[in-house]
């Protein structure tokens, strides 16, 4: 498959989904800024699978100079939400200080989960690849409520967190929960906070107490075309699997259950993933492909590609002063071509952190 064969087909075809389908495929493979032009035309186009489907391929250039405008025009004067969700995602890899007013306006007036998700992500790809002044930076952590290197804290609530010792946290917490909620954050070293938390009720009565590893400096890396996302070690509970599930699920009738459940499993088995996480430092490659499945399961609760693939990108950097870091990158690619999802800017991403410590 190449630009120049697919898009001899679209110029011919008629038919709105094999054209949206083709478009879709192209962002799998490395842009080609030949068809740049007439992509963005595409993007104009009266039939909206085919627009959508051409800022979805849009949205996998870089060419910063062209396209942020082309977005923000985008995001500023459209209402529909697949447009702005697809304008939203052009502007993590082609966004500067320039799109974060707008993509602030976009979240405040926009009702759509879909199109504020993306928006969460995008401002995070903003403020990770541009070195931004300090007015724009301040702007997005206000936006986030902290200043921690971790941007899902805005759906984890984390501004409103209880700051705290880590020899306070039980008593704190049994204070909390007899009040309906859990929201804290201790220190556990100079490098990690801990954050334990369960999540508010949702339609469906399901909630998930969880305890998050919050890495406070972080060393990010990301390519042309990519930027992975944060890994930070955690353990999880389905609340309606511990206690029987009602319409209420109120945590103040199990104060007791879920403080133990905390302190004798949860955080224990966190310190766990901690270690192992910090193991991959330095460990050599033929222990860990020894004991590959193990690692995996005690670091991502399954061996399975799918979820290791995107898990082991996600930390990759891990690897930065570990002397075999090429021989993870490779078996990590290796991985992402056998489940056949591999996508250019992914694997890009990869091959860009080789020798690179």
């Amino acid at each position: 498959m190449t630009f120049e064969d697919s898009f001899q087909e679209i110029r011919k075809s008629k038919d709105k989904y094999r054209i949206s389908n083709l478009l879709g495929d192209l962002g799998k493979i490395e842009p080609d800024y030949h068809f740049l032009d007439e992509i963005m035309k595409l993007s104009n186009h009266r039939t909206s699978q085919i627009k959508w489907g051409a800022l979805g391929l849009l949205a996998g250039f870089n060419s910063s100079g062209i396209l942020e405008s082309f977005f923000l025009e985008i995001l500023n004067n459209e209402s529909d939400d697949m447009l702005l969700t697809k304008a939203t995602q052009g502007l993590r890899i082609n966004g500067t200080e320039k799109s974060i007013d707008s993509l602030l306006n976009t979240f405040k007036k926009g009702r759509d989960g879909s199109v504020k998700g993306n928006i969460i992500q995008t401002l995070r790809c903003v403020y990770l690849r541009n070195h931004l002044k300090p007015d724009d930076t301040k702007k997005i952590h206000d936006f986030i409520g902290n200043e921690y290197p971790y941007f899902h804290g805005y759906w984890t609530e984390i501004k409103k967190a209880k700051t705290l010792t880590a020899e306070a946290w039980e008593d704190e917490a049994g204070f909390q929960l007899y009040k309906n909620y859990l929201n804290l954050v201790f220190r556990h070293n100079d490098e990690i906070d801990i954050h334990i938390h369960i999540e508010k009720m949702n339609s469906h009565f399901i909630r998930f107490i969880y305890v998050t590893a919050i890495y406070k400096k972080y060393t990010y890396t990301f390519s042309k075309y990519y930027t992975p996302s944060e890994f930070n070690p955690a353990d999880q509970r389905l609340f309606d699997s511990i206690f029987d599930r009602t319409k209420t699920m109120r945590p103040d009738g199990h104060v007791d259950q879920i403080i133990n459940l905390l302190g004798r499993e949860m955080l224990p088995t966190l310190i766990d993933k901690i270690k192992s996480y910090e193991s991959l430092k330095k460990i050599r490659f033929n222990d860990f492909c020894s004991n590959e499945d193990e690692i995996y399961n005690g670091l991502f609760g399954t061996s399975w590609d799918f979820v290791v693939c995107h898990k082991l990108t996600n930390s990759i950097d891990v690897f930065n002063d570990n002397s075999d870091k090429d021989k993870f990158i490779d078996l990590l690619i290796g991985k992402w071509r056998t489940l056949e999802k591999d996508e250019f800017s992914i694997i890009n991403y990869l091959e860009s952190q080789k020798n690179s410590r």
